[in-house]
């Protein structure tokens, strides 16, 4: 599972450094914007089931719950990061690539801090 994970993350920083080294070139086109984009999505769709089941796990009887929550916060979370994003207008490309390396970054963090819990809790997968 973390290994999943792992690999997730670290399509999401390839794909921002990807992104960064397009944008510091300047000779965007739509395959050099496209191409880190679809890597980023193919890191981001091998981790949301994995994280999904990883977090349900833990309270099974309280999963419908945790389902709903979950949708609610990925949708504020992501309206908020658009938002925040689409502010910086004249860099645009730029900020999204930062965001790309800032979430492998925390990312990695994150799936570091899970490891040392993991051998606390144990969740069947």
């Amino acid at each position: 599972m973390h290994a999943q994970i792992g690999w997730g993350v670290a399509l999401i920083g390839i794909a921002g450094i990807a992104l960064c080294l397009a944008v510091s070139s300047d000779q965007l086109s739509i395959l050099s914007l496209l191409l880190p984009l679809m890597v980023c999505t193919m890191g981001t769709t091998i981790i949301r089931p994995v994280a999904t089941t990883y977090a349900l796990g833990l309270h099974p009887e309280r999963a419908g719950a945790a389902a709903s929550a979950h949708n609610t916060m990925l949708f504020a979370f992501g309206g908020a990061a658009s938002m925040l994003l689409a502010s910086v207008e004249e860099m645009m490309p730029m900020s999204l690539a930062l965001s790309f390396v800032a979430s492998c970054l925390s990312g990695w963090l994150l799936l570091a801090y899970l490891s040392g819990f993991a051998g606390e809790v144990q969740v069947d997968t």
